[in-house]
Protein backbone atom coordinates (compact mmCIF):
# COMPACT_ATOMS: atom_id res chain seq x y z
CA UNK A 1 0.00 0.00 0.00
CA UNK A 2 1.09 3.35 -1.01
CA UNK A 3 1.21 5.34 2.30
CA UNK A 4 2.58 8.80 0.33
CA UNK A 5 -0.57 8.56 -2.13
CA UNK A 6 -2.73 7.77 1.28
CA UNK A 7 -1.40 10.68 2.92
CA UNK A 8 -1.26 13.19 -0.14
CA UNK A 9 -5.55 14.06 -0.96
CA UNK A 10 -6.39 16.83 -3.28
CA UNK A 11 -9.39 18.76 -2.21
CA UNK A 12 -12.43 20.60 -3.19
CA UNK A 13 -14.88 23.35 -1.75
CA UNK A 14 -18.43 22.45 -1.69
CA UNK A 15 -21.52 24.44 -1.67
CA UNK A 16 -21.25 24.97 1.56
CA UNK A 17 -17.49 25.81 1.53
CA UNK A 18 -15.88 23.49 3.11
CA UNK A 19 -13.09 21.28 1.97
CA UNK A 20 -13.57 17.41 1.29
CA UNK A 21 -10.83 15.23 0.53
CA UNK A 22 -10.52 12.94 -2.12
CA UNK A 23 -8.13 10.37 -4.72
CA UNK A 24 -8.68 10.47 -8.15
CA UNK A 25 -7.42 8.98 -11.27
CA UNK A 26 -8.13 9.55 -14.33
CA UNK A 27 -8.80 7.41 -17.15
CA UNK A 28 -6.67 5.94 -19.64
CA UNK A 29 -7.05 7.40 -23.61
CA UNK A 30 -8.91 4.36 -24.46
CA UNK A 31 -11.51 4.07 -21.65
CA UNK A 32 -12.72 7.21 -21.35
CA UNK A 33 -15.99 6.39 -22.61
CA UNK A 34 -16.25 3.97 -19.57
CA UNK A 35 -17.93 4.77 -16.53
CA UNK A 36 -15.89 6.30 -13.69
CA UNK A 37 -15.71 4.23 -10.20
CA UNK A 38 -16.80 5.91 -7.07
CA UNK A 39 -16.14 4.53 -3.40
CA UNK A 40 -17.82 5.95 -0.29
CA UNK A 41 -16.61 4.50 2.78
CA UNK A 42 -19.33 3.69 6.00
CA UNK A 43 -20.26 5.65 9.21
CA UNK A 44 -17.07 7.19 10.74
CA UNK A 45 -14.81 5.01 8.21
CA UNK A 46 -12.92 6.51 5.44
CA UNK A 47 -11.75 6.39 2.15
CA UNK A 48 -7.90 4.63 3.24
CA UNK A 49 -10.01 1.66 4.01
CA UNK A 50 -8.56 -1.88 2.55
CA UNK A 51 -11.18 -2.00 0.63
CA UNK A 52 -10.78 1.74 -1.28
CA UNK A 53 -7.08 0.71 -1.74
CA UNK A 54 -7.97 -2.47 -3.53
CA UNK A 55 -10.48 -1.46 -6.04
CA UNK A 56 -8.01 2.15 -6.59
CA UNK A 57 -5.17 -0.74 -7.18
CA UNK A 58 -7.73 -2.55 -9.47
CA UNK A 59 -9.01 0.16 -11.74
CA UNK A 60 -5.38 1.64 -12.28
CA UNK A 61 -4.30 -1.41 -13.46
CA UNK A 62 -7.50 -1.39 -15.96
CA UNK A 63 -6.96 2.24 -16.91
CA UNK A 64 -10.33 3.00 -15.29
CA UNK A 65 -10.98 6.26 -13.89
CA UNK A 66 -11.62 6.51 -9.68
CA UNK A 67 -12.36 8.69 -6.94
CA UNK A 68 -12.87 7.98 -3.45
CA UNK A 69 -13.14 10.62 -0.91
CA UNK A 70 -13.99 10.89 2.73
CA UNK A 71 -17.04 12.64 3.74
CA UNK A 72 -17.45 15.77 6.12
CA UNK A 73 -16.39 14.55 9.39
CA UNK A 74 -14.79 12.14 8.28
CA UNK A 75 -11.05 11.58 7.37
CA UNK A 76 -8.99 14.38 6.26
CA UNK A 77 -12.59 16.17 5.20
CA UNK A 78 -13.80 19.44 7.46
CA UNK A 79 -15.84 19.43 9.73
CA UNK A 80 -16.67 17.08 12.85
CA UNK A 81 -18.42 13.64 12.63
CA UNK A 82 -21.32 14.83 15.26
CA UNK A 83 -22.17 17.79 12.78
CA UNK A 84 -23.34 15.13 10.19
CA UNK A 85 -26.04 13.56 8.65
CA UNK A 86 -27.66 11.31 5.84
CA UNK A 87 -28.34 14.18 3.59
CA UNK A 88 -25.40 16.21 4.21
CA UNK A 89 -23.29 13.25 3.38
CA UNK A 90 -25.48 11.62 0.65
CA UNK A 91 -25.29 15.86 -0.58
CA UNK A 92 -21.15 14.86 -0.67
CA UNK A 93 -21.41 12.11 -2.54
CA UNK A 94 -23.40 14.15 -4.76
CA UNK A 95 -21.22 16.70 -5.39
CA UNK A 96 -18.14 14.57 -6.17
CA UNK A 97 -20.01 12.79 -8.72
CA UNK A 98 -21.32 16.29 -10.43
CA UNK A 99 -17.45 18.11 -9.88
CA UNK A 100 -15.12 15.05 -10.48
CA UNK A 101 -17.00 11.91 -11.67
CA UNK A 102 -18.12 11.34 -15.31
CA UNK A 103 -21.37 11.10 -17.32
CA UNK A 104 -21.79 7.90 -16.35
CA UNK A 105 -20.75 6.10 -13.01
CA UNK A 106 -20.54 3.26 -11.01
CA UNK A 107 -21.14 3.70 -7.31
CA UNK A 108 -19.90 1.50 -4.90
CA UNK A 109 -20.52 2.42 -1.15
CA UNK A 110 -19.38 0.41 1.79
CA UNK A 111 -22.19 -0.25 4.39
CA UNK A 112 -23.53 3.90 5.21
CA UNK A 113 -22.00 4.72 1.81
CA UNK A 114 -24.34 1.61 0.36
CA UNK A 115 -27.19 3.88 1.70
CA UNK A 116 -26.27 7.06 0.01
CA UNK A 117 -25.37 5.36 -3.09
CA UNK A 118 -28.77 4.04 -3.01
CA UNK A 119 -30.46 7.72 -2.14
CA UNK A 120 -28.66 8.85 -4.88
CA UNK A 121 -29.29 5.79 -7.75
CA UNK A 122 -32.54 7.43 -7.62
CA UNK A 123 -31.72 10.81 -7.10
CA UNK A 124 -29.02 11.36 -9.76
CA UNK A 125 -30.10 8.56 -12.42
CA UNK A 126 -29.07 9.91 -14.90
CA UNK A 127 -25.40 9.98 -13.83
CA UNK A 128 -25.34 6.45 -12.22
CA UNK A 129 -24.67 4.08 -14.89
CA UNK A 130 -24.20 0.90 -11.87
CA UNK A 131 -24.52 0.36 -8.04
CA UNK A 132 -22.41 -2.48 -5.95
CA UNK A 133 -23.52 -2.49 -2.03
CA UNK A 134 -20.91 -3.85 0.47
CA UNK A 135 -22.96 -4.73 3.38
CA UNK A 136 -24.97 -1.67 2.46
CA UNK A 137 -26.96 -0.23 5.28
CA UNK A 138 -29.88 2.13 4.25
CA UNK A 139 -32.24 2.82 7.14
CA UNK A 140 -29.32 1.77 9.80
CA UNK A 141 -30.27 4.85 11.63
CA UNK A 142 -33.98 4.47 12.49
CA UNK A 143 -33.45 0.71 12.71
CA UNK A 144 -30.89 0.97 15.30
CA UNK A 145 -33.16 4.19 17.05
CA UNK A 146 -36.11 1.58 17.25
CA UNK A 147 -33.96 -1.15 18.72
CA UNK A 148 -31.74 0.74 21.69
CA UNK A 149 -34.64 2.51 24.18
CA UNK A 150 -31.69 4.13 25.09
CA UNK A 151 -30.66 7.00 22.31
CA UNK A 152 -34.09 8.64 22.88
CA UNK A 153 -33.36 8.88 26.41
CA UNK A 154 -29.70 9.92 26.10
CA UNK A 155 -30.22 12.06 23.50
CA UNK A 156 -33.23 14.09 25.55
CA UNK A 157 -30.60 14.23 28.68
CA UNK A 158 -27.20 14.79 26.87
CA UNK A 159 -28.33 15.73 23.43
CA UNK A 160 -26.13 12.89 22.13
CA UNK A 161 -26.34 9.39 22.39
CA UNK A 162 -23.43 6.89 22.79
CA UNK A 163 -24.18 3.74 20.80
CA UNK A 164 -21.63 1.17 20.68
CA UNK A 165 -20.36 0.31 17.68
CA UNK A 166 -18.76 -3.29 18.06
CA UNK A 167 -15.28 -2.83 17.67
CA UNK A 168 -13.98 -2.31 21.18
CA UNK A 169 -14.36 0.67 23.30
CA UNK A 170 -15.50 2.85 20.39
CA UNK A 171 -18.98 4.53 20.42
CA UNK A 172 -20.89 6.30 17.18
CA UNK A 173 -22.22 9.75 18.75
CA UNK A 174 -26.42 10.16 17.33
CA UNK A 175 -27.85 13.21 17.77
CA UNK A 176 -31.44 13.96 17.52
CA UNK A 177 -30.63 15.70 13.78
CA UNK A 178 -29.01 12.03 12.75
CA UNK A 179 -31.86 10.30 13.78
CA UNK A 180 -34.72 12.94 12.53
CA UNK A 181 -32.71 13.08 8.96
CA UNK A 182 -32.22 9.12 8.71
CA UNK A 183 -35.81 8.84 8.74
CA UNK A 184 -36.69 11.33 6.27
CA UNK A 185 -34.25 9.05 3.94
CA UNK A 186 -35.67 5.99 4.30
CA UNK A 187 -36.03 3.56 1.79
CA UNK A 188 -37.15 0.03 3.22
CA UNK A 189 -40.47 1.08 4.09
CA UNK A 190 -41.17 2.26 0.63
CA UNK A 191 -43.07 -0.15 -2.12
CA UNK A 192 -40.15 0.45 -4.25
CA UNK A 193 -36.90 1.53 -4.87
CA UNK A 194 -36.64 4.14 -7.98
CA UNK A 195 -33.47 2.20 -9.27
CA UNK A 196 -33.49 0.83 -12.67
CA UNK A 197 -29.77 0.56 -13.38
CA UNK A 198 -27.62 -2.69 -12.21
CA UNK A 199 -26.88 -3.38 -8.78
CA UNK A 200 -24.85 -6.06 -7.24
CA UNK A 201 -25.58 -6.59 -3.58
CA UNK A 202 -22.98 -8.08 -1.67
CA UNK A 203 -23.08 -9.46 1.83
CA UNK A 204 -21.43 -11.45 4.39
CA UNK A 205 -23.73 -13.81 6.29
CA UNK A 206 -21.41 -13.35 9.42
CA UNK A 207 -22.37 -9.86 9.72
CA UNK A 208 -23.38 -8.76 12.83
CA UNK A 209 -24.10 -5.23 12.33
CA UNK A 210 -26.33 -5.42 8.89
CA UNK A 211 -28.55 -8.56 9.18
CA UNK A 212 -27.80 -10.48 5.75
CA UNK A 213 -31.68 -10.57 4.55
CA UNK A 214 -31.24 -6.73 4.06
CA UNK A 215 -29.22 -7.73 0.65
CA UNK A 216 -32.54 -9.82 -0.25
CA UNK A 217 -35.36 -6.90 0.67
CA UNK A 218 -32.70 -4.13 -1.36
CA UNK A 219 -33.06 -6.39 -3.98
CA UNK A 220 -36.59 -7.15 -4.21
CA UNK A 221 -37.84 -3.03 -3.54
CA UNK A 222 -35.30 -1.89 -6.75
CA UNK A 223 -37.56 -1.74 -9.82
CA UNK A 224 -34.23 -3.15 -11.76
CA UNK A 225 -34.65 -6.53 -13.57
CA UNK A 226 -30.25 -6.77 -13.04
CA UNK A 227 -30.47 -6.94 -8.92
CA UNK A 228 -27.79 -9.53 -7.98
CA UNK A 229 -27.20 -10.73 -4.51
CA UNK A 230 -23.58 -12.27 -3.49
CA UNK A 231 -23.68 -13.99 -0.41
CA UNK A 232 -20.32 -15.00 1.66
CA UNK A 233 -21.62 -17.14 3.98
CA UNK A 234 -18.21 -16.99 6.49
CA UNK A 235 -17.28 -12.97 6.44
CA UNK A 236 -18.11 -10.45 8.52
CA UNK A 237 -19.10 -6.63 8.25
CA UNK A 238 -15.94 -5.52 6.96
CA UNK A 239 -15.52 -7.31 3.86
CA UNK A 240 -12.20 -6.62 4.05
CA UNK A 241 -10.40 -10.56 3.95
CA UNK A 242 -8.24 -10.93 0.52
CA UNK A 243 -10.92 -13.33 -0.28
CA UNK A 244 -14.00 -10.69 0.15
CA UNK A 245 -11.89 -8.46 -2.01
CA UNK A 246 -11.63 -10.74 -4.88
CA UNK A 247 -15.07 -11.10 -4.62
CA UNK A 248 -15.32 -7.48 -4.94
CA UNK A 249 -13.71 -7.03 -7.97
CA UNK A 250 -15.06 -9.49 -9.98
CA UNK A 251 -18.32 -8.47 -9.21
CA UNK A 252 -16.88 -5.07 -10.23
CA UNK A 253 -15.51 -6.65 -13.30
CA UNK A 254 -19.07 -8.31 -14.15
CA UNK A 255 -20.99 -5.19 -13.75
CA UNK A 256 -18.52 -3.06 -16.16
CA UNK A 257 -19.46 -5.66 -18.50
CA UNK A 258 -22.86 -5.18 -18.13
CA UNK A 259 -22.91 -1.39 -18.11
Amino acid sequence: MNEEIKSQPMFFKDSNNLHIAYHKIEASDNNKDKPTIIFNHGLMSDMDGDKAIAIEEHCKNKGLGFIRFDCLGHGKSDDEFINGYISLWRQNQQEVIEKLGSSKNILIGSSMGGWLSLLNGVKMADKVAGIIGLAAAPDFTCEMYEEYEEIGKQIKENGVAQIPTGYGDTYYPFTKKLIEDGYDNCLLNKETIEINCPITLIQGQEDKSVYWQKALKIADKVITNQAKVVLIKDANHSLSRPEDIDVILRELDCLLAKV
